[in-house]
């Protein structure tokens, strides 16, 4: 696909995400630590309202003071999996929510990862078609989202949406619906 279409294609889609979904996340950027709560509000924004409940229930085995260190520790790594994979260490917490995490922390270095965003990057063809959402595939696919917001000239949220959004699924009307 085209830069120009590829752009459509973004901008498509992220339309059909409902931007003020996001707006809970908007005390969080920047944060140097986070709280049981907020870590809380990123499970609520995040998880799917039957896997919900469980997730909290396991982070309940975990002190506020562990949150808080291994979150600071995670927002402070200069290392792309390395922070990934110290949140990890939170019990209930895998790549998934993890990147929500970091996304929530800092919009402009990382993006979510979910099963369907990599759909949209394999249909894409920036992932390959093995991959699935976990840390091993992370760093590519951090890697194809940055580039994808460089090609496009949009921001990485941007891209984020438009990858869960679209599903690996073309814009109907767009000229070069699949990718080449």
């Amino acid at each position: 696909m085209n830069d120009s279409d590829l752009r459509t294609w973004i901008q498509g889609w992220a339309r059909e995400y409902p931007a003020g979904d996001d707006n809970v996340l908007a005390p969080l950027t920047g944060v140097h630590e986070l709280t049981r709560d907020q870590l809380a509000i990123i499970v609520d924004w995040k998880m799917e309202p039957h896997r919900r409940a469980g997730t909290l229930k396991s982070l309940d085995k975990e002190s506020d003071e562990r949150i808080a260190t291994l979150s600071q520790r995670a927002f402070a790594c200069s290392d792309d999996l390395g922070a990934l994979l110290i949140l990890q260490q939170l019990t209930g917490i895998g790549p998934a929510l993890a990147s929500a995490i970091l996304m929530a922390q800092n919009p402009t270095r990382y993006t979510v990862m979910d099963v369907w965003a990599v759909a949209a990057l394999r249909w894409l063809g920036e992932l390959p078609e093995g991959a699935s959402a976990g840390s091993f595939v992370w760093l590519a696919y951090l890697q194809a989202c940055r580039q994808i917001s460089e090609r496009t000239g949009e921001s990485l949220r941007v891209v984020d949406r438009a990858l869960y959004k679209g599903r690996g699924k073309p814009i109907p009307g767009l000229a070069t619906g699949v990718p080449a």
